[in-house]
């Protein structure tokens, strides 16, 4: 239920990368491995209790039937009840997401059981450890201290102490943590929910808006409120990565078809290497964005997001098939910019973006598209009714801000197709220093449409 008090609680999240010597790191491992043997001691309880149709138990339960248990007794009680809750949060949302199929008739995968925490091979995985509350944890000025199992402590010390890296960027009270380590590598970290009070704080009260419309040889176009100039941040030299790396994996894949098998420790982190490659670009343009938009005083922007826009539809050759429903993860991509967003006090918005790119910015009534447009080629927006030539995803961020704040308008100075385009080096985004310039392509391109026949 929302609540009217000026102090309500929100929630974020810290971030720190631990870094164990080996001998700390040997200790994790014990205690994840604790971890997998009592989630799947509980998790046969509930799998049991299912089959036979006699309700599977809740936390209480569960906690009060494990609690002699050795796999139990191995862990320290805020560990285990963790895991325990965790354990009950994953067969409430299995519940739901059966209840949310069977409303549909059936149709889709069918929801599988919670599975047990075990590799192929039979061990268990020790790549997880969640505590239930801080007084378990510590976080000092330079380390991160954990309570451990009464057997694995070392004499004079109850607790392990291991230093990490990363600034607590929220303030507020400690809730529960995760200690988890990346797949494929060996690198881990701690992540703490904080409770913040006087929410109201994080937004800031600027008026102006701003849109951002996605794309992938275009990954993002923003439009802000009387600004004349849009900043485009161009995919090519992204997707170009992004094509070197796929071609890594497929290599990797062809050599292990030959042994016969599917996965390996390479190609894991090959796939994790190629993503967090896109998402360093993503994190990158995210601060961009923000850059501008303090600028400016945005108070809210608008983010396009294009639902089932890749659902049933091919993109021509495999090469964009796989660029567009592999590399343009846009969900991933808007959490980015939301995180970021919010940082700034910046309040996101997500928005449908249906139509935005195919409407002329001057047409008076864009529900019934008054103005005929016409996109070719397809990158360009020409409208016949008035003459305007503009980029498309120009169209696309300028349109978003109107649909959904109709007090802007796209006239006068303010409607010419002016773009600054940035260009991604591996490590920043070179944006152009004059933000009026017009691409010399894109003026070529609206001298050939005037000596077309389609203005």
């Amino acid at each position: 239920m929302p609540t009217t008090s000026s102090t309500a609680a929100s929630y974020r999240t810290n971030t720190l990368r631990i870094k164990p010597d080996r001998a700390d790191g040997r200790v994790l491992d014990e205690v994840g491995d604790r971890v997998s043997a009592l989630w799947n001691s509980g998790n046969w309880i509930c799998r049991q209790a299912f089959l036979a149709k006699s309700g599977v138990p809740g936390y209480t339960q569960l906690c009060a039937d494990l609690n002699s248990s050795v796999d139990y007794r191995r862990l320290p009680s805020d560990i285990a009840q963790e895991v325990l809750k965790k354990l009950c949060e994953a067969w409430r949302s299995f519940f739901a997401l059966r209840q949310a199929w069977s409303a549909a008739g059936g149709t889709g995968d069918k929801p599988g059981l919670p599975g047990y925490r075990k590799h192929k091979d039979g061990t268990r995985p020790t790549d997880w450890i969640p505590i239930k509350h801080p007084r378990s944890y510590q976080i000092s000025t330079w380390t991160v201290q954990l309570v451990l199992p009464s057997d694995l402590r070392r004499q004079g010390a109850g607790r392990l102490s291991v230093p990490y890296r990363g600034l607590l960027r929220w303030k507020g009270q400690n809730g529960r943590a995760e200690i988890m380590r990346e797949p494929g590598r060996r690198r881990w970290h701690l992540t703490v929910a904080v409770e913040r009070t006087e929410a109201e704080k994080d937004e800031r009260t600027w008026i102006r808006a701003a849109a951002v419309d996605l794309g992938v040889r275009v990954l993002a176009s923003l439009s802000v409120e009387g600004q004349a100039g849009a900043r485009h941040f161009s995919g090519r030299e992204v997707l170009k990565d992004f094509d070197a790396w796929g071609r890594a994996i497929a290599t990797e894949q062809n050599q292990l078809a030959k042994q016969g098998l599917k996965g390996s420790a390479r190609l894991s982190e090959l796939h994790r290497i190629r993503w967090a490659r896109v998402a360093h670009a993503w994190e990158a343009l995210a601060a961009e964005i923000v850059r501008w938009c303090r600028r400016h005083q945005v108070g809210t922007v608008f983010l396009g997001y294009p639902k089932n826009i890749r659902r049933d539809r091919r993109y021509g050759s495999s090469t964009w098939n796989e660029r567009i429903h592999t590399f343009w993860g846009f969900d991933k991509a808007l959490r980015i910019l939301e995180k970021h967003l919010r940082r700034a006090r910046i309040q996101p918005e997500r928005v449908g973006e249906r139509g935005t790119s195919s409407t002329c910015v001057a047409d008076p009534n864009p529900a019934a598209k008054t103005h005929e447009v016409v996109r070719s080629p397809r990158h360009l927006l020409r409208c016949k009714t008035c003459g305007r030539v503009l980029h498309s995803d120009q169209a696309g961020s300028r349109n978003l801000l109107r649909f959904f704040k109709p007090s802007v308008r796209w006239d006068g100075s303010e409607a010419g197709p002016w773009t600054a385009t940035g260009a991604w080096d591996g490590h920043r985004w070179s944006l152009s220093t004059n933000p009026t310039a017009v691409p010399s392509t894109l003026l070529a391109a609206v001298e050939r449409c005037r000596e077309s026949s389609f203005l």
